[in-house]
């Protein structure tokens, strides 16, 4: 069964502001980005626990889209994937 992919309010503000900064030197380069990081995020309604956990207490999950991570929870009740974060590898983690 295919899970439904949803995004929290901060990942769609994190997301616009990755593809703004990128655009401002390569509009086009932006957009591409953007692109795959969403297919990579709905990609998760397949298998969602495919990825390691980054905290067990909160049951969250990370997964790679080089260079940015996308951290994500699962409902397994709900067979919903609710996209917490896009964040830049070379950042510190958003969840502790």
């Amino acid at each position: 069964m295919d899970y439904r992919v949803t995004f929290s309010k901060r990942a769609l503000r994190e997301l616009t502001s990755i593809v703004k900064f990128i655009a401002k030197d390569n509009p086009d380069a932006a957009r591409e980005l953007g692109e795959k990081l969403l297919d990579q995020a709905i990609s998760l309604s397949h298998f969602p626990s495919r990825h390691t956990r980054h905290d067990n207490r909160n049951r969250v999950r990370k997964m790679p889209a080089t260079p940015y991570l996308i951290y994500y929870s699962i409902n397994e009740n709900t067979h919903v994937v609710t996209i917490l974060h896009f964040w830049h590898s070379a950042r510190q983690n958003p969840i502790p």
